[in-house]
């Protein structure tokens, strides 16, 4: 069966204006593949990037947009039963595939969809649509890699950049239960958020970051998911023996979207500090979709487990006000101008409106 469908394809690199519905029809699955009924998507700055175009592993426009969502499996293409018996009709699954989410309907390869390790209600789907990319990012950064928060061992005290977004904040709910003293980069309309979850927070529109950060002792830990010229305040916070973890690449939706300027001055600071870890352990890069790369197994046993933490009530992803799937052009534009507090959540409409 042909289905009718909408998705919301990217025009060109640019502004959120770039942003269009297309009506289209979807082909059945073929084989190996699933199709999808998308229910709720995540937006993240990794969306902002790529509409940006500075996104590396989307290379031109043209593209449905989505880096993450939750959709549930309406027909299955020959062979799926056979190799993932699994997957069924009317299952509940967790995609991230970079792009390709924001739309109605979709097909994708079977392989790339992770069951959700029980249903959820329809409350529930928002929370749910939060946790594969942030959380998963955040736990792998603090499990994944050569960081000990064990504790045998003197507190640490962390520094968590843009504490009050998405990664941030997932990265401060997952400390919550470790030996550590956490510290976090906030405006100050943040800072009681912050204050709730046991962060000292630091206003970095006013406050010397560095020089707060000197004052405690410098931090053990810090994670900085703004990369490019702000790896240089960051590594200024460290202690002597101080870790660095580098995991996004925020400061690039500062500039104009024209601008390439802002690109090359990120890139340069940014492989002075790659040439950093090939020296020293002290300093890493973390991307979610290597590491997935690297190790799937270990992408799908985390987001089990922070699903399993949503369920038992031990984190709350923090959101914004969810909206419908047709203003994502207006939540692109909120969140590239920080008007966005919490992790922005999309819904899908009723589908009964499409012709």
């Amino acid at each position: 069966m042909v289905r009718k469908n909408i998705e919301y394809r990217l025009n060109a690199f640019g502004d959120s204006s770039q942003i269009f519905p297309i009506k289209t029809e979807l082909a059945e699955p073929a084989k190996g593949e699933v199709q999808l009924r998308m229910v709720a998507m995540g937006l993240s700055m990794a969306d902002v990037l790529i509409r940006r175009g500075f996104y590396p592993d989307v290379k031109n426009p043209n593209v449905v947009m989505g880096y993450e969502g939750i959709g549930v499996i309406e027909a299955l293409g020959s062979d799926v039963s056979e190799t993932f018996p699994a997957l069924t009709k009317g299952l509940q699954v967790a995609v991230m595939s970079i792009t390709g989410n924001n739309t109605h309907f979709r097909n994708i390869d079977a392989k790339d969809v992770v069951p959700l390790p029980n249903s959820v209600s329809d409350a529930d789907i928002p929370s749910v649509a939060a946790l594969m990319l942030n959380y998963v990012t955040a736990y792998q950064m603090i499990h994944r890699q050569s960081l000990c928060f064990d504790d045998n061992t003197p507190t640490k005290r962390v520094l968590v950049h843009s504490a009050s977004g998405g990664v941030g904040m997932a990265i401060v709910q997952l400390l919550a239960s470790l030996n550590v003293d956490v510290y976090g980069t906030a405006s100050a309309k943040n800072h009681q958020r912050l204050r709730h979850y046991g962060v000292t927070p630091i206003d970095y529109t006013h406050d010397d970051v560095a020089s707060v950060c000197q004052k405690a002792g410098g931090m053990d830990i810090v994670f900085d998911g703004i990369g490019g010229s702000h790896l240089n305040l960051s590594n200024k916070c460290l202690a002597k023996k101080g870790s660095l973890v580098c995991y996004g690449m925020t400061e690039l939706v500062k500039g104009k979207p024209e601008s390439r300027l802002t690109f090359v001055k990120f890139l340069a600071t940014s492989v002075r500090y790659l040439i950093k870890t090939k020296i020293s352990s002290r300093y890493s890069f973390y991307s979610v979709t290597n590491m997935r790369s690297k190790q799937p197994k270990w992408f799908i046993e985390d987001f089990h487990h922070v699903f399993k933490l949503f369920k038992a009530g031990e984190l709350q992803p923090d959101l914004a006000p969810v909206l419908p799937l047709s203003q994502l052009v207006k939540a692109h534009s909120n969140l590239e101008q920080g008007i966005t507090v919490g992790k922005q959540v999309l819904v899908v409409e009723t589908y009964s409106h499409l012709p």
